[in-house]
Parts: C-alpha cells; sequence; structure tokens
C-alpha cells in the first residue's frame, strides 16, 4: 500500500457508534423485508465491479494524458553479412519530445462513463442496511465505504471541471484521475474487509 493511501485510510477512523435501544425500529428494507447479510453481501458485491470500472477509466485518461508522438526512422540495414540496426533503436522507432494533446472523444467516452459509476456507487452504497446482529466493527466499516464515497464524489466533480475543455492540460488531469483511481481502488478494497468479515458471520 502506498504511503498515500495509508494516510487516507488512516483519516477516515471514526467514533463507535452508540449502541442501539430496544425500541428503536430494526433495519428494514423496501416493503418491510429484514435486510440480511446476503442482502448486503450482493450490493458489496456491485460495488467492487463499479470500483473496478472507474479504476479501469482513470486508467485510460492518465494514459490519454501521456501519449507521445512517435515515428519511424526506417527499419535495420544489411551490409554484406552484417545487421546495421536503426537508429536510435533496433525497433526503428523514436518517442518525440514532449506529449500529445488529449483527444476530447476519448476524454468524453472515459467521463460519460465514469459518471454514471460514480453515480451508480452513491445509490448502492446509500441502499446498504446492516441486518441485525452485525459486529461493531462491520458496522464501522460500512461508516468507512460513506465516507470514502464522499471523498471519490468531490474527486469527480473536481476530474470533470478539469475535463471540461475545449483545452486540456494533461498534468492537471492526469493527477486528478489518479486520486480518483486511488478511491475507487480503496473503496475496492474495504467493500473486500466487509465482504470477508460478513461471509465468517453468516
Amino acid at each position: 500500500m502506498s504511503r498515500r493511501n495509508l494516510i487516507i485510510l488512516i483519516t477516515l477512523s471514526f467514533a463507535l457508534q452508540q449502541p442501539a435501544r430496544a425500541d428503536e425500529a430494526k433495519p428494514t428494507l423496501k416493503g418491510g423485508a429484514r435486510a440480511t447479510v446476503m442482502d448486503v453481501l450482493a450490493g458489496v458485491k456491485q460495488l467492487t465491479t463499479m470500483c473496478k470500472r472507474i479504476d479501469g477509466d482513470a486508467k485510460v485518461l492518465v494514459y490519454e494524458c501521456q501519449r507521445q508522438d512517435i515515428v519511424a526512422v526506417g527499419g535495420p540495414n544489411v551490409v554484406g553479412g552484417m545487421v546495421i540496426p536503426a537508429m536510435p533503436n533496433p525497433s526503428g522507432l523514436m518517442t518525440m519530445q514532449g506529449v500529445l494533446p488529449m483527444r476530447k472523444q476519448r476524454v468524453d467516452e472515459m467521463m460519460n462513463d465514469i459518471n454514471p459509476l460514480g453515480g451508480t456507487v452513491q445509490t448502492q452504497i446509500d441502499v446498504i442496511v446492516m441486518p441485525d446482529g452485525v459486529t461493531q466493527e462491520d458496522l464501522d466499516r460500512l461508516k468507512k465505504l460513506q465516507q470514502m464515497n464522499t471523498e471519490l464524489q468531490a474527486l469527480n466533480a473536481k476530474l470533470n471541471e478539469v475535463t471540461k475543455g475545449p483545452q486540456y492540460n494533461n498534468l492537471k488531469i492526469a493527477e486528478q484521475a489518479i486520486l480518483v483511481q486511488d478511491k475507487a481502488k480503496a473503496i475496492d478494497t474495504a467493500c473486500k474487509e466487509l465482504e470477508r468479515s460478513l461471509r465468517k458471520e453468516k
């Protein structure tokens, strides 16, 4: 785990939830059905899928920011029995200085995928209802997920700002896309921790 992600996780510690009173209503789903561990596991599974897709889309944005112009300088020449490789490397390709401008179509494609995914993550976390009998640690894990989701939504809002165009700043977009990517990975990891713990309690 990177130092940055470790710092993020440390700052997301929470005070223990107050124990529920006997007269408080037990968690229910729509229609009056009781929440079960299987309901939570199904929701967490969907979250991991959404976060992996956000991670992948953000990664594509980072790659788009780093594209470089590559030109062919000719293949190797054969003189007698000696092969003289192309310069500056045997591939016959040379990377030019600097990076290429970002392609609007590619940026829009990734953002049009990331934005609804972010909305789905928000909705999925909002509807998670912990069943009776779960441990305090699992309740805290849910709180952690909720806080991390708030941070993801804020990071994605900033990513939308820097990808509006028409002019793109490759460095700013790459930096923000990496933050979104890291947060999506952190949520994915937190979901897996919650899933493992809940499966032990089934």
